[in-house]
């Protein structure tokens, strides 16, 4: 008797019927293995991006919707509810915590140690940053961050409050 063109796993997975096996014995899916196959991968991916919360994951979920029903489409809605509720959670976070740091620097309340210099991330509507350099205040321009570089140690961190800061120490 010869072997199936398909391994025992893969007529698991593609729940392969006998009448799967002889549409082509060379082992190639049918047309139903390769909708079923498509709508496997189409699940998967619209579940990782709505984990992610991108709009690539909705395309993927209505595809698999579409490719798909039962009770993977409810896998893939309450993924898509959850990642989008997550992305917004952070965006919000985000954007309070930047606020937050935006306004301790107006109100002079950011002090910096060591000589160090803490500014906002760049703000296309502000381009101008007010930091403290030795307890003195100092107005630093974006186009003057590379002449800034020549005469100072430039390091990146991240600052508490999700805030992108940059540490600038005396040579």
């Amino acid at each position: 008797m010869a072997p199936h063109p398909l391994p025992q796993r893969l007529r698991r997975v593609f729940h392969c019927t006998e009448a799967d096996l002889r549409y082509n014995r060379r082992g190639v899916l049918s047309p139903r293995q390769r909708r079923r196959l498509q709508a496997y991968r189409c699940t998967y991916w619209a579940g990782i991006g709505g984990l992610a919360g991108t709009p690539v994951g909705v395309l993927g979920a209505l595809w698999g919707l579409n490719l798909r029903r039962g009770p993977d489409a409810w896998l893939v809605i309450s993924l898509l509810i959850i990642g989008w509720g997550l992305a917004w959670l952070l965006l919000d976070l985000t954007q309070t915590a930047r606020q937050s740091l935006r306004e301790d620097l107006r109100a002079n309340q950011v002090r910096v140690l060591a000589g160090a210099v803490r500014r906002l991330p760049y703000d296309p509507a502000d381009p101008t940053w007010k930091v403290w350099l030795n307890n003195t205040e100092v107005t630093v321009n974006l186009p003057q961050y590379l002449a800034l570089q020549d005469h100072f140690a430039c390091r990146m961190f991240c600052a508490p409050r999700f805030g992108l800061v940059l540490a600038v120490e005396p040579l």
